[in-house]
């Protein structure tokens, strides 16, 4: 029995639509799973029970009772065994995996389940020629778009009849015969039939007959061809080079004779396209003395599908596929590039398996999932022993860790090294230190580089012979300055056609266009600074904003971006993102986000949420801190340029529906404590007043006035610190009759304040007044918490401090054992709480003059501290200063003098040099060097203390005094009697 052409046309479709479907979805639902739970405990999807058990875990109580039917099969694993109704099931509406597709894969999914529901409802077995073509190029479009395979359903499409098994066995023989000879012998033909008119029309067609006969057995001969290539000498970049290039042939033999593939992903200007090249230089010159190897190298510019046509007719020239073939082809490249490219990729593929190695170099690849499918496809043996290699930004697509693949990311540029012979070479200027300067300001990616470099070459060749790289770092202070400068460059060749500026602002679009994750972290990013920014400080300011993404995958995300660099640092589990300079110019000019001024209020408040969550907490955290710090002044700027408290009030204005107002009031008093606990005073002063400024908006309830307690106790802090005694005790005296006023007499927040205000007392000399606070709130925490508690035990503590003041040595002697006796019995003798104890009872011990025994106890709280916080930390360093005013005391310099300065070396690790506790320890060494007779050495060591106390306290505070009168004594010492007048003068002034 025969079938007719219409039944054959409706058989062929029901084995794309019921078997080359299923294949494809089950490619989409492992490709998903495997992005989104590789990295977690359910681990990569192999076709077990055990995948098939954790799809179900991860399914709701709602959709397991839906979907019964469904998880029923699915819960073996085997996706084998899944009909498509299962797999639409699996891939589009399971929360596992349908949740989290991205919406151009939605669509697709979407719309082959529809010709796959169109097929299952042709009420006759019956299909034309022109229904047939239409429903399997529907299906070949979506594969393609998906990066699936393509190649089973274009043989369907061309097959004319279901052969026998003879027939297949026959054909499998002359599958080598090439689609191009058929193709050309149709044409032929139909052009002999044309021509046959006149005997000249015949002698032309003979003619065209036997030149594309010799064409067609040209011999094949190996070629190389690459992009353009820049105006100036390249700096060959052999770390990466030889490091991409061992990983290359790594894959290459163990690919089994299968195609391999690389991605070298990375943000605009970062070198990628250049890299390549050079690779496939080097892969070709390698190979070119094998005279028994015939291979080639080629270049795919594969930005759009027009383009990736045309470099795809510059591949098939060098095949030796025939020029009238390929003639046929410009037409329909011009009006359908994605059709064309499909012949162009059939075309080639017989001709490339005749060679022993190749190379295709899918270059500047924009959208990786709409061009994988149009490449020789990692694995495929058809094509033989070749590799892929792709550069992209769309580094979120790129499959991790498969069979046969490689990724690299080179968004961090080029070593230093590399980056100033570059700039060298280029610019003809020889200056090393300079050129690292703008090395590091460009964030050494080769193509600011380079257009830097050419720049300054084409000033000093226009005329201006003597300009240099510091005048190039004065030109390029702003975006404007940079795009211009870059301009010169991009107009002088095609390997530079865009700025680098340019290319990153499309890039961003790109990906905040296409994906959410990535709007949110960039809009982020754009309230803060320039600087290293914790993961977790981003990933929860972008799931407050989108509720329905897993942490997981935000994460993920955000670290796969190219336009973003990730890091850890050493010792530390946190991992950091910052931004290019580039990338982070172009967010902060405020035109590529394209936000609303609800949308930046509504980001405005929620990073302000985030970056007072992660305070919380971490008080003995400084790393945190200084990272954050910088984010936290930025993101204050946006709120209010010029820290205006009219500015500040506009804000919460225009942003009512995402913030009231005691949420900022609370972030800036949390952010004014933190920055009062790390010295940072200035900064702290600055905030808590703007905070203050907000007291008469907050509402009169308790927790409007437990707030305003707070924020007054905190400024009250600050302005202790900072020397302003008078204020400091104004606003502890208004938080505590608030703090009396809420909660009585008996409140932990009550103690708190009488032991704030006696300690300004103190400093302010009111020793009584002190004494009588600091009891008082032993009183209260001893009623609250029982003697044996660690607020007890600071308090004695506080009060020993005021009966040391009163030259009352034995009393805080008394007093100080008191604390340490609870410290002991609450924690173990060596806790880490005990060793201030120790500290301040050896200071007692100090002032009776027994500084053995005060040694000893400074020795052991040194032990304690290194013991629990190691080397480099805050309190290690108090130890080693604390234990060198005793050798001071006992006169032993030298010894005191290395104490100090290791401290010294700990804190500027810490708080980097303009900070209070260095600017102490460089007071302290001066003196040591005083008291030894070194008066030059102590002069320096006291101008960097008052330099750096200056900075911090500004000019009117007590240390800043006691650093003139130090000063005044070494001038006094070396006979500058003016000076040393000039500088007891200063100090008296601050006194008064």
């Amino acid at each position: 029995m025969e079938y007719s052409q219409e039944q054959l046309n409706y058989f062929r479709l029901c084995y794309v639509g019921f078997d080359l479907v299923p294949v494809g979805l089950r490619q989409i639902f492992k490709k998903e799973w495997d992005f989104l739970y590789r990295t977690t405990s359910f681990g990569e999807w192999k076709d077990t029970a055990q995948n098939g058990l954790d799809f179900y875990k991860k399914e709701s109580k709602k959709s397991r009772k839906k979907n019964a039917r469904y998880l029923t099969t699915i819960q073996s694993g085997n996706t084998a065994e899944w009909d498509s109704s299962c797999l639409f099931f699996a891939i589009r509406y399971s929360d596992s995996v349908g949740n989290t597709l991205s919406p151009a894969v939605q669509k697709e999914v979407d719309d082959i389940r529809l010709v796959r529901n169109e097929i299952a409802h042709i009420t006759e077995a019956k299909l034309t020629d022109a229904d047939f073509q239409t429903s399997v190029d529907r299906v070949l479009k979506i594969f393609t778009s998906l990066g699936l395979a393509t190649t089973e359903i274009q043989e369907i499409k061309n097959q004319k009849s279901f052969p026998t098994k003879e027939v297949e066995n026959f054909k499998k023989q002359v599958r080598d015969l090439q689609d191009e000879l058929d193709q050309t012998k149709c044409d032929l033909k139909e052009t002999k039939n044309a021509l046959q008119s006149t005997e000249a029309d015949l002698v032309s067609a003979k003619e065209e007959n036997k030149a594309l006969t010799q064409e067609m057995s040209a011999k094949l001969q190996p070629f190389c061809f690459l992009a353009s290539t820049p105006p100036h000498d390249i700096i060959r970049r052999s770390h990466d080079i030889e490091r991409i290039t061992k990983k290359m042939e790594e894959l290459s033999s163990g690919a089994n004779g299968g195609v391999s593939t690389v991605y070298l992903s990375g943000n605009p200007g970062c070198g990628k396209s250049q890299i390549a090249q050079e690779i496939g230089q080097q892969f070709f010159s390698e190979r070119m003395g094998d005279v028994e190897n015939l291979i080639f190298v080629a270049t795919l510019n594969s930005e759009t599908i027009e383009t990736l046509a045309d470099s795809y007719m510059t591949l098939g020239r060098y095949l030796r596929i025939t020029e009238y073939a390929l003639s046929r082809l410009e037409s329909l490249k011009i009006e359908k590039p994605l059709e064309a490219v499909q012949q162009l990729h059939r075309l080639v593929l017989p001709k490339v398996t005749k060679f022993t190695k190749w190379m295709i170099i899918a270059d500047n690849v924009v959208d990786l999932r709409s061009v994988q499918g149009l490449l020789p496809q990692t694995g495929n043996k058809e094509w033989g022993h070749g590799q892929v290699l792709i550069t992209t930004q769309d580094s979120t697509t790129i499959s991790h860790d498969t069979p046969h693949t490689y990724h690299e990311s080179l968004s961090k540029g080029m070593r230093l090294d590399e980056a100033v012979e570059l700039l060298e070479n280029v610019s003809q200027i020889s200056d090393p230190e300079q050129a690292e300067n703008v090395a590091k300001l460009l964030d050494f990616q080769p193509l600011a580089l380079a257009a830097a470099a050419f720049y300054v070459k084409t000033v000093i060749s226009s005329g201006s012979s003597n300009y240099e790289w510091k005048a190039y770092l004065r030109d390029i202070s702003t975006y404007v300055q940079r795009h211009e400068i870059e301009t010169v460059l991009a107009n002088e060749n095609l390997a530079y056609a865009k700025t680098t500026m340019a290319a990153v602002e499309m890039a961003i679009e790109r990906a905040v266009d296409t994906d959410k994750v990535l709007r949110h972290t960039f809009s982020f990013l754009s309230l803060c600074a320039h600087y290293d920014l914790p993961l977790e400080a981003v990933s929860k300011f972008v799931k407050a904003q989108t509720k329905d993404q897993p942490e997981g995958l935000i994460k993920a995300k955000i670290v796969r971006s190219s336009l973003l660099l990730v890091h850890s640092e050493k010792g530390d589990e946190r991992r950091y993102i910052r931004l290019h300079k580039t990338v982070y110019e172009a967010l902060i000019r405020g035109e590529v986000l394209k936000l609303t001024s609800e949308e930046i209020n509504c980001n405005l408040a929620e990073a302000g949420k985030v970056f007072k969550s992660l305070f919380q907490g971490n008080d003995e955290d400084y790393a945190i801190f200084r990272t954050l710090r910088p984010h936290c002044e930025s993101l204050l700027k946006h709120i209010t340029p010029n820290c205006s408290s009219d500015q500040l009030r506009t804000f919460l204005r225009t942003s009512a529906p995402f913030v009231d107002l005691n949420m900022v009031a609370d972030w800036l008093r949390s952010l004014a404590s933190i920055c009062c606990h790390f010295c940072d005073l200035l900064f702290a002063k600055t905030v808590v007043d703007l905070g203050c400024d907000l007291l008469e908006d907050i509402e009169d309830t308790d927790p409007g006035a437990f707030l305003k307690g707070d924020i007054l106790s905190t400024r009250g802090l600050v302005y202790d610190r900072i020397g302003k005694y008078s204020q400091a005790e104004g606003f502890h005296k208004k938080a505590l009759m608030i703090r009396k006023n809420i909660f009585g007499e008996d409140h932990t927040d009550v103690a708190s304040s009488y032991n704030n205000l006696a300690s300004v007392y103190c400093t302010l000399g009111k020793y009584n007044q002190a004494k009588e606070l600091h009891e008082k709130a032993l009183v209260i925490w001893g009623k609250i918490n029982g003697e044996d508690h660690v607020d007890v035990a600071r308090s004695y503590n506080n009060l020993a401090s005021v009966y040391s003041s009163l030259g009352e040595y034995n009393q805080a002697k008394e007093l100080y054992e008191k604390a340490l006796v609870i410290w002991k019995k609450i924690n173990v003798e060596d806790h880490v709480d005990v060793a201030p104890c120790y500290i301040n009872l050896a200071a007692v011990y100090c002032r009776l003059g027994k500084y053995n025994q005060a040694k000893e106890l400074h020795e052991k709280a040194l032990v304690i501290c290194k013991k629990f916080f190691g080397e480099d930390h805050t309190q290690t360093a108090a130890s080693y200063f604390h234990l060198a005013k005793v050798y001071r005391r006992l006169e032993e310099y030298n010894q005191a003098k290395k104490l100090i300065e290791r401290a010294l070396i700990i804190w500027k690790k810490i708080f980097g040099e303009d900070h209070a506790h260095v600017a102490t320890s460089y007071n302290d060494l001066g003196s040591v060097h005083y008291s030894q007779e070194e008066y030059n050495q102590a002069k320096e060591f006291q101008e960097k203390a008052l330099m750096i106390r200056k900075k911090v306290f500004g000019e009117d505070h007590p240390d800043v005094a006691a650093s003139y009168d130090n000063l005044a004594s070494v001038y006094k010492a070396l006979g500058e009697y003016n000076l040393a007048k000039e500088y007891s003068e200063k100090a008296l002034m601050i006194r008064k």
